[in-house]
């Protein structure tokens, strides 16, 4: 059943600028409460979630997945989602495991791994390996709360092992490659360094309206023109029209998960004018967002 306005709420959900990791263990959700099924939100951070029991139908980015126990996702400061009760298994609770951490969590190495996988980024554990990262969140809640000096690079040891086995169980699932691929002509490994460093800024700031590549230049610490080369060069794009792209799937996700205004949803994707906003997505997607939300409420009723 499609929702109303005054049924949504939109929210952000943040840790603020000195985070670097939290851990929670056996999260009850429940999903007939609406906190959780019509709250459609994003974070100001990266989260690694295990879905310890329960199914659900996880919205992501207007994409509609199943998730079910010994399900692990991960999810960006540029993902929106909720999740809604999957009719084939109207189960009403369930409960989750999850790391939240942002790139410094991670080896630069790690974290460049982890920025090159395609969405859905999802896997299955079996059980011996649900079992093993459980006993390891474990660990890292209670490293989390000790104070001594070896604590923080226990839990930085700790999470690596399990991101780094994520990333290979993502690679075997999905029969992808880890990127050993050449690179671009005139991309080094240390430019590619940037260049996530540049995607994960821009992953996080692409909603301000006055996000521009000199600042995301002066992010990563290169001069505007030598980045913007190396950019485009690795990515095909401009880094403007990167930040563009990344406005327009926002709002794209926004337009079919929620009952905003087309002018809110503008303001939202990080657009100071609705006209720009109504044009480009008519460039990128064919139809005005009007059109684009009737289109997809007509070919999807039951959402």
């Amino acid at each position: 059943m499609k929702k109303k306005d005054n049924d949504f709420s939109i929210r952000k959900v943040e840790h603020g600028a000195e985070f670097e990791m939290s851990v929670r263990i056996n999260k009850l959700v429940e999903l007939n409460e609406p906190k959780f099924t019509q709250t459609v939100h994003w974070h100001d951070h990266f989260e690694l979630e295990i879905l310890d029991s329960g199914s659900a139908l996880h919205l992501i980015n207007g994409e509609t997945y199943k998730i079910h126990s010994k399900n692990v996702y991960l999810l960006t400061p540029s993902d929106i989602h909720t999740l809604l009760i999957d009719p084939a298994f109207p189960m009403s609770s369930l409960c989750i495991s999850a790391v939240n951490f942002n790139e410094n969590t991670i080896s630069e190495e790690l974290f460049n791994e982890l920025m090159s996988l395609k969405q859905p980024i999802h896997i299955s554990l079996d059980d011996e390996t649900y079992e093993s990262f459980k006993s390891i969140l474990i660990l890292l809640k209670k490293e989390r709360e000790e104070t001594s000096a070896s604590s923080k690079r226990i839990c930085r040891h700790l999470f690596s092992y399990i991101v780094l086995k994520f990333i290979a169980m993502y690679h075997e699932q999905t029969k992808t490659k880890p990127p050993a691929q050449p690179l671009a002509t005139g991309v080094n490994a240390r430019n590619l360094t940037y260049i996530n460093k540049a995607i994960s800024y821009i992953k996080y700031n692409f909603r301000d309206p006055e996000l521009t590549t000199k600042k995301v230049a002066q992010a990563v610490f290169l001069t505007p023109n030598y980045f913007g080369e190396v950019f485009h060069k690795h990515m095909g794009i401009s880094c403007l029209e990167y930040i563009k792209k990344m406005k327009l799937d926002f709002g794209m996700s926004l337009l079919i998960q929620t009952d905003l205004t087309v002018a809110d949803i503008a303001e939202r994707s990080g657009y100071s004018s609705i006209s720009y906003f109504i044009s480009d997505f008519k460039a990128e997607f064919g139809l005005t967002p009007q059109k684009y939300r009737a289109k997809h409420n007509a070919e999807h009723p039951h959402k």
